[in-house]
């Protein structure tokens, strides 16, 4: 019964999780939607993340589709995260972001190349381990308002832009 005990303390210090300050370093990651489909800001992007303050991130995405004609596509953009609730174990964030979206898939009848402009408001957390601080892990959910060149009309979307979003996903390493 000890040997029990003692591997499950064991097990809950290995993976408890802290908040770390990111002030002044660099991250190189992967943000990704669950449940959506389309290339939108925050879903199959890669991303770089830059701490210019305990609570406050930028974060530059590129993302690519690469497929039939019409379906290739690219995405890039940038956000800026601010935590509202720091803890010893996690970081409630909020931000607003802009990205545009294009490529061959985004052509319209005359064969001009459009896009679409992508503002995203998202709310996450995000976290990293005890024995492995310089990985960070986010979750986020938030809101996507879309403006195709194409069309001129705004519409609002989840945060992947798909109406099956779940939530966005990411992992980063800090250097």
């Amino acid at each position: 019964m000890k040997k029990l005990f003692a591997a499950l303390a064991v097990l809950t210090f290995a993976f408890s999780a802290q908040a770390v300050d990111r002030t002044g370093e660099f991250a190189l990651g992967y943000q990704s939607s669950i449940g959506a489909n389309g290339t939108q800001v925050g879903e199959g992007n890669w991303s770089v993340k830059y701490g210019l303050a305990s609570n406050t991130n930028l974060q530059f995405l590129l993302g690519f589709g690469l497929g039939d004609v019409a379906d290739t596509s690219y995405t890039f953009g940038a956000r800026f995260l601010y935590d509202l609730i720091e803890n010893e174990n996690s970081d409630f964030y909020v931000g607003l972001g802009a990205a545009f979206t294009g490529g061959d898939g985004h052509a319209n009848a005359g064969g001009d190349l459009d896009g679409t402009l992508n503002v995203q408001v998202p709310l996450g957390f995000a976290f990293s381990l005890a024995n492995a601080p310089a990985v960070e892990f986010s979750a986020e959910m938030g809101l996507t308002f879309n403006y195709p060149l194409d069309s001129g009309a705004w519409t609002l979307a989840t945060n992947g832009g798909g109406a099956g979003t779940v939530f966005t996903a990411g992992a980063h390493y800090y250097f």
